[in-house]
């Protein structure tokens, strides 16, 4: 208490100062503090264990469907297949890798991961178009960049 009508008698602006850095300084620190009893210290590990995290998709499912646009010929086609397997779409073979969707609870979303192969039709060479996932409610996220066709999911089952 000396110490403060000291610092009071030499103007606000240090008392203010002073009572600032101390209140820092003894501010206790989250999780700083040591805890003596061991159950107490074992009880959150325990319940992390218990409890695995919620995971965002459902398990992975067996189908996808996507859709194709032809840009040359402005028609939509509906296509899709099995996920592990490779499917055609004019000139580019999509291998589906997974399929997910959110749990019913959760804002409804649908995601595919693809790899999207360009076969040249006089050469045969694969090139790859896209590799990744792609999303049914935000399509342009994660869009196959191509100068004649556009892909995206439909839904998965």
């Amino acid at each position: 208490m000396p110490i403060l009508k000291l610092l009071a008698g030499r103007g606000p602006g240090l008392l203010f100062a002073v009572s600032a850095i101390l209140a820092v300084a003894l501010t206790p620190v989250p999780g700083s503090a040591q805890q003596t009893d061991p159950e107490t210290r074992a009880a959150p590990e325990k319940k992390a264990q218990e409890e695995p995290p919620e995971e965002p998709f459902e398990p992975d499912l067996k189908q996808v469907v996507l859709q194709g646009l032809d840009k040359e010929t402005a028609r939509i086609l509906t296509f899709g297949g099995p996920v592990g397997e490779t499917v055609r779409f004019r000139t580019l073979d999509i291998a589906i890798r997974r399929c997910q969707r959110t749990p019913p609870g959760e804002p409804p979303e649908r995601a595919a991961f693809l790899q999207i192969y360009d076969i040249d039709p006089e050469t045969g060479k694969r090139t790859m178009a896209f590799s990744g996932w792609m999303f049914k409610s935000k399509p342009a996220l994660s869009a196959m960049d191509h100068p004649i066709y556009d892909v995206w999911v439909k839904d998965c089952k």
